[in-house]
Formats: structure tokens, sequence, C-alpha cells
């Protein structure tokens, strides 16, 4: 099941339990319903509760869920508020599913000019370039250094295309390879990207978001601070945000505060969450200070997301624009230096 699958899944099933139908029959409808890739997904979960299992133990069988997911879940159950935590537990689906949106629209843009650019630069030196620079090279006399540049760059990518492509191709393949194996390189390629200006803000206002509605729900369902810090952990996929987050957990459960933590990483949890949190600390109302933050940074995504476009678009106008004349010059300097000799 996808993302939106799981959205439209949860908020049906939502639905139909507030209508008064028990959940055996919902799931037995909703399974009727899906979409065929999706049914025996859903005909095993029938099963499972059929069976006399609960609906959480059910989603944990699947294997599609996380642990939120599960937990909400399992609270609903437990204090029979299975229809509002479904609720809760769709929106917090749909918010996330969003935000993700944002972030790949507003980044589409930006990589189709770029991509588009280094393909007209490959055909230009797989194609244009061999047909012009012979002629440099019959020259008689000291070449400009930019055009040593584009007959050696030229030269390069028109007898070795194919494996510079491949290896265009291989590396990033490997990277994520390495990344989904070990956890100490998926850790160091998530930190190289929390150096890069802009895209590092938008990771952190993001996981920010994420962390803080994550937990707010789950201390609204009832769930200990300690177990929602745990828990919240579990279902990130960034391994800097996880491993903070799992070491707060550890010291929560030792009887210390949520906000002394959060304050000795700045960086990453910015100082007024560490602030917001000792507030809510002191007034007794973690949860609502956890949502507050949440919608806070979400606002600050969109904004940055809503901008990212045009921030990025001088620049790689500018990038663009420097190869240009970059080409331009190197084609030009050499035929200017032919038409002097030729008028002398």
């Amino acid at each position: 099941m996808n993302k939106e699958d799981k959205i439209n899944f949860v908020q049906r099933l939502a639905f139909l339990l507030n209508s008064g139908i028990t959940l055996q029959e919902s799931l037995r409808m909703l399974q009727s319903q899906a979409l065929k890739k999706n049914k025996i997904i859903l005909k095993k979960l029938l099963d499972d509760v059929s069976k006399g299992l609960s609906l959480s133990k059910g989603f944990t069988n699947l294997g599609v869920w996380n642990s939120f997911a599960i937990h909400i879940v399992k609270v609903g159950e437990m204090s029979g508020t299975l229809n509002s935590n479904l609720q809760y537990l769709a929106e917090e689906l749909k918010k996330r599913h969003a935000l993700r949106r944002k972030i790949q629209t507003a980044l589409i843009y930006p990589f189709f000019i770029l991509i588009s650019a280094l393909a007209v630069g490959l055909m230009m030196s797989v194609y244009l370039f061999p047909k012009i620079l012979p002629v440099f090279k019959s020259i008689n006399g000291e070449l400009p250094f930019s055009t040593k540049i584009l007959i050696f760059t030229s030269d390069l990518v028109s007898h070795y295309w194919i494996i510079i492509l491949f290896f265009v191709l291989f590396i990033p393949t490997i990277i994520w390879f390495l990344c989904k194996k070990y956890y100490r390189v998926r850790f160091l390629f998530y930190s190289f990207f929390l150096y890069i200006p802009l895209i590092s803000q938008i990771i952190k206002y993001a996981m920010i978001a994420n962390i803080c509605r994550t937990l707010g729900l789950l201390q609204k369902s009832g769930i200990t601070l300690s177990e929602s810090l745990a828990v919240t952990g579990l279902t990130l996929s960034n391994p800097i945000y996880k491993e903070k987050l799992i070491e707060v957990s550890e010291a929560v459960s030792r009887g210390e505060k949520i906000s002394t933590h959060f304050a000795l990483y700045p960086k990453i949890f910015f100082p007024m969450v560490s602030d917001m949190t000792a507030i809510g600390e002191r007034a007794g109302n973690l949860s609502d200070v956890f949502l507050y933050i949440s919608e806070y940074y979400e606002k600050e995504v969109d904004e940055i997301t809503k901008n990212l476009s045009s921030s990025i678009e001088p620049i790689l106008m500018i990038i663009i624009g420097l190869s240009v004349g970059f080409i331009a010059v190197a084609v030009i300097s050499p035929i200017y230096a032919i038409t002097q000799n030729l008028h002398q």
C-alpha cells in the first residue's frame, strides 16, 4: 500500500466505525472495494481480525505500517477511542504526505533546469564541438587556456561518454545501496545535507514539524512521554534525529526533563523548541505545545518551499550564464586570433 492508499483506508475505516458498523464488517467492505493490488493485504488483515486478533496486531502482521500507526491504533483500542485515533492517524498521514509533496514540487523545477543544461552540454560536446575544434587544433600557435579546456573536455566526453554516463548512474546507486546497508554511511549522508544552505533549513524545519506533531498526537492518546519519544524516533528515516530522540527518551525515562536535552542540540532542535517545551512542562500541556510547534514549522516549510524555485533560479541562471560565456570565449578567442593574423 502506498501513502495515498493508507490515508484513504484509515479515513474510510474511521468513517465506517463512526457510522456504527462493526470492525469486521467495515474491513470486509473496504476489502471488497479495494484496488486489486491492495485486496490481498486487506484480506490478510480481515482474516487476522476474524480470528480474534486486534486491529493493531493485524497492522503489525502486515508489515506495511510503522510503529507510530500501530501505537496510535493500539492506544485507541485500549482506551475505547479507536474511531478518534484513526482520525488522528489519517490527519497525520495526510500532513506528512502533503509536506513531502511540497518539498518535492519545489525541487522539481530547479532539478529539471539543471538536467536540461547538462543534457545540452553533453550534446554539444558529443556532436557540435568535434566538428569545430579540429580547426583550432590545426592552428600554429598558442591557443587560449579556455580553448584548451574546451578541447580537452570535448575529447574526453566524445570518446568516453558511455563510461561517464555509467559512473553518473552508478555512483548514486552505490551511495543508495551503502546507505541502505550501513547505518554509519547513512548517518554521514544525512549529515552532509545538514550543512548545505537552504536545503538544511528545509530538512530541519520539516523534521521538527513531523517530530512535534507525532509527539503531540501520541501524548493526546495517553502514551507516556518516554514511550512517545521512542516511538517517534522509530518512525523517522533521518538517523541523526532518530539517534537524538532515542537518547532523549532514555534520559526522560530516568526522570530528566525533555527541554533540557533539546537544549543540548541547538543546531537540530532550535532554541525555540526547547524554550516552548520548557513552558509546556511547567504548564502541564506538552501535547498542545508540541502541536503548536509543529504548526509553526509547517508554515515555515510552506513559506520556504513557495519561494524555493525563485531563490534557486537566479543561482542556476548565473551558473548557466557563466558556462555559456566560457564556451563563447573559448570558441571566439581563437577565431579572433585567426582573423587578426589574416589582416596582418
